[in-house]
């Protein structure tokens, strides 16, 4: 029987079928396992979320690993942004739906990081009264001389604020050149009351505050630190009693060489040494600040006054235990009527807000904002409106 060249030709097609065959079955293997590692990885990702957003709610002395999260919160939720659209690119209705509703489950913790508000200059009423605060940073290191004015000292002047606290304000009074609490009192004479106290006892951060309004009383809060602390103020405003309390808690005590370590330790992925470095360091502050938190809500200047504000460096972030116990059934300004991320502290390209200004609810605030054209301290300053109800 003679074969013809057509069944020749169609004997030898389905081997060349196999072979295709083979290569779209390693293409489908290859798709089945990007697509298990991507849902595994944004299921971590949904968790380190969940965990970070923990961080304001679980204790550092309790667990250290969500106050570490905590400080990753925006990164985390800009993955799940991505996870969310890729799957609405892909079509994974399931996930897209998952993502969303994660997101929105954390919304409330992304407008604490980035409130949006009106952003408009405001034209303020006689009634209300302007905080601002900031640390200075030994004012800025810088002198004061004729011809020369201080740079902190010139923007507190032109700031319109009528009730100022400051920490890390160091005073050298018995130099000729730099601020002194003379200085104070020449320069800034529209602030007629001021109180100079050191954070501890012993020393430590210089709490300052500038006044226009008489201080009827001032005291040291006692707070377990060497460097840090708080101090209590009663003003008297009309007929009204405030509670000011200006913070400076505990400090991470970085150097410049544990800042470019860390960097070096995130760009080389080395994560045990990371681990190590960042509990030594940050741990240990993390674990103090919660304490001092802890002690401060059981402070009289927070359970009996009637009208509390409470202003500073914080040293913690938006997501934190420090700022949501102490904003807890209270007003956190800058959430309330800020706008944006109000960075207030750069460190070796690390931007993160870590001054805050919170008060009671029967007092009103409005157009907080961070100041991040100031440049006369390693932290902007921070200032809102107030107005006693």
């Amino acid at each position: 029987m003679v074969t013809t060249t057509n069944e020749a030709s169609n004997k030898g097609t389905p081997a060349k079928g196999k072979r295709v065959n083979y290569a779209g079955m390693l293409w489908r293997l290859i798709r089945i396992l990007f697509s298990s590692v991507r849902r595994v990885l944004n299921l971590l990702f949904a968790l380190l979320l969940l965990l970070s957003v923990s961080a304001q709610v679980i204790s550092p002395d309790s667990s250290i690993i969500p106050a570490f999260l905590g400080m990753a919160y925006p990164f985390l939720w800009v993955i799940i942004c991505l996870f969310a659209v890729y799957s609405l690119i892909r079509r994974a209705r399931g996930y897209f739906i998952a993502n969303l509703i994660l997101l929105a489950a954390v919304s409330p913790t992304t407008f604490t990081y980035l409130p949006v508000h009106e952003s408009k200059p405001i034209t303020p009423s006689r009634d209300e009264i302007k905080v601002l605060s900031l640390n200075t940073q030994a004012f800025g290191y810088e002198k004061h001389l004729p011809g020369k004015t201080n740079p902190v000292l010139s923007y507190i002047k032109e700031s319109g604020a009528d009730i100022v606290c400051l920490q890390e304000a160091l005073l050298i009074d018995r130099q000729e050149g730099y601020v002194s609490e003379a200085t104070l009192k020449s320069f800034l004479p529209q602030f007629p009351y001021i109180d100079r106290h050191t954070a501890q006892p012993s020393g430590g951060s210089s709490l300052i505050l500038l006044s226009k309004y008489p201080i009827e009383n001032a005291r040291r809060i006692p707070l377990s630190s060497v460097f840090n602390g708080g101090m209590a103020y009663v003003l008297r405003i009309g007929s009204k009693k405030l509670t000011v309390v200006n913070l400076h808690l505990e400090s991470f005590h970085l150097t410049n060489r544990d800042a470019e370590r860390y960097l070096e330790l995130v760009k080389g992925a080395d994560t045990q040494a990371l681990r190590d470095q960042m509990g030594q360091k940050l741990g240990t502050a993390f674990r103090k600040r919660a304490e001092q938190v802890d002690a401060l809500r059981m402070d009289p200047a927070f359970t009996d006054s009637k009208y509390l504000l409470i202003a500073g460096d914080f040293n913690d972030t938006p997501i934190s235990y420090t700022r949501y116990r102490l904003a807890e059934g209270r007003t956190d300004a800058f959430r309330h009527s800020g706008s944006g991320c109000g960075f207030s502290f750069t460190y070796h390209k690390m931007s993160f807000r870590l001054d805050h200004i919170i008060h009671s609810k029967n007092i009103r605030s409005r157009y907080c904002r961070v100041d991040n054209m100031a440049r006369i301290s390693d932290h902007q300053p921070i200032s809102c409106y107030i107005m006693l109800e």
